[in-house]
């Protein structure tokens, strides 16, 4: 009598949807000079995110505050897994360029 061999066949499973590049949420406010600037930078380069406001929005601001040990800081931006707490515009062109969102040589502007 001959045992069954269990399937070791590996069979690679595809996505009905294509992967999607890292999602930006950014945290901050309507009336933050630096949200604004980093919103308008996302803008310039076409970039698709989510604002959350953290004066209408108590689950955003508790968010925050657990990314910053209890500080509502803003802007704070969420990409793909890192976390920025108010970034300068050279250091948000540096993660967005490493995530492959913008090309490497558009830092700063």
């Amino acid at each position: 009598m001959e045992q069954s061999q269990p399937d070791t066949t590996h069979h690679l499973l595809k996505s009905a949807e294509p992967l999607s590049p890292a999602k930006l949420v950014v945290f901050g406010t309507l009336w933050c000079g630096a949200t604004q600037r980093v919103r308008r930078y996302l803008d310039r380069h076409d970039l698709v995110y989510d604002f959350r406001d953290v004066d209408r929005d108590d689950g955003a601001a508790n968010q925050v505050r657990w990314w910053t040990g209890g500080y509502v800081s803003h802007p704070t931006l969420q990409i793909g897994g890192d976390i920025l707490v108010e970034p300068s515009t050279q250091k948000l062109a540096e993660v967005l360029a490493k995530k492959g969102l913008i090309p490497s040589d558009n830092s700063g502007d």
